[in-house]
């Protein structure tokens, strides 16, 4: 301050003009210090939550795995079952579990949100191996919706097939079981072999497809966790 009154009161303008620059110059690098200092601890704070986020990831995708493995524990005895029901081999298996085996085909897999909150909060992008964020969309937007549309057409296809002529003339006993006289007869008569041999298909193929997608969420998951 006393510089600059000394140099307005001696008129020296070129001094105090070198001096007011002087002034602005050092506030604008405080402020761009200040700004500097803030984004980073901003950046900080993001990449402390995104990673939390990936933490977060893995143990969904070591979910995905363990659904996955239990359906490919289960499949094969149903597999086995529609197996022995297309060729008439009725003798040994339990006829009274004829509509779980034939019509059902399994509830979706429901999944965690850390991917879509990835996506949407821009997170994804702090990942800087690109093989590991390819990997992780492809799983997520690919693999992920496709396993699910799989079983929901499985299950559609089969309840189009099963239609109300065939369910009306299944007989149950006392004990509400399908009586297997009456079972066999209906499975012959109004020839359900189309159907059975869809679902042997079906589920065939999406055994190997869970197998292929095991492995493939396994790398993932390795990868993510090394990462």
């Amino acid at each position: 301050r006393k510089i600059r009154f000394n140099s307005i009161e001696k008129k020296k303008v070129g001094k105090y003009l070198k001096y007011a620059f002087g002034e602005v110059i050092l506030v604008v690098l405080g402020i761009l210090i200040a700004l500097s200092i803030n984004n980073w601890n901003d950046r900080r704070v993001f990449k402390n939550k995104v990673f939390s986020q990936l933490k977060t990831l893995s143990k969904e995708l070591g979910d995905d795995i363990g659904s996955f493995e239990d359906i490919t524990f289960k499949l094969p005895s149903k597999i086995h079952y529609l197996k022995q029901l297309s060729k008439g081999n009725y003798e040994g298996l339990d006829l009274s579990r004829f509509l779980y085996n034939v019509a059902a085909s399994g509830r979706v897999v429901s999944y965690g949100e850390a991917y879509k909150i990835l996506i949407n909060n821009g997170g994804i992008n702090i990942i800087e191996n690109d093989k590991l964020r390819n990997n992780l969309a492809v799983y997520n937007d690919r693999i992920r919706p496709l396993i699910n549309e799989t079983i929901a057409y499985k299950s559609k296809a089969a309840l189009s097939y099963m239609d109300e002529m065939v369910l009306t003339q299944l007989e149950y006993d006392s004990t509400n079981q399908l009586v297997e006289a009456n079972t066999i007869k209906v499975i012959k008569e109004k020839k359900l072999n189309t159907l059975i041999n869809h679902q042997l298909s079906s589920l065939t193929s999406h055994l190997e497809v869970l197998k292929v997608t095991i492995g493939f969420a396994e790398k993932v998951k390795d990868d993510l966790d090394n990462y």
